[in-house]
């Protein structure tokens, strides 16, 4: 199990739960229809790191998420906008509109992503 992400949690982790765990990422790392493998990563990443976000916390606070600007603490890898996109969708996805929606959309996402 030394090389499982799981070794460091001190728990005996089924191998056939490792295998999966290990066929998932490969599958994640490769192209899907509209991100590559690294930008597919990227956003795995990101939806990790939203819920540390400092941007999230204080917009999740607010009476209004759409009140709040600032920069979202962030890697480097994905536009600012589709942080902002899975920052959102991950740390107060109840809160969000149609017309958020429709403003990611035709900002450039489109409907697909």
């Amino acid at each position: 199990m030394s090389d499982s992400p799981y070794a460091a949690s001190g728990y005996d982790i089924r191998p056939d739960l490792l295998e999966s765990h290990r066929e998932t990422w490969h599958r994640l790392a490769g192209p899907g229809t509209w991100w590559t493998g690294a930008e597919r990563l990227a956003i795995a990443a990101e939806t990790r790191r939203a819920w540390s976000c400092a941007l999230c916390a204080e917009r999740k606070a607010a009476v209004s998420p759409f009140a709040v600007d600032g920069r979202h603490d962030a890697g480097d890898a994905l536009a600012p906008e589709h942080v902002d996109v899975i920052h959102r969708i991950v740390t107060d996805p109840g809160r969000l509109t149609r017309s958020w929606l429709r403003g990611v959309i035709e900002g450039g996402m489109g409907e697909a992503r």
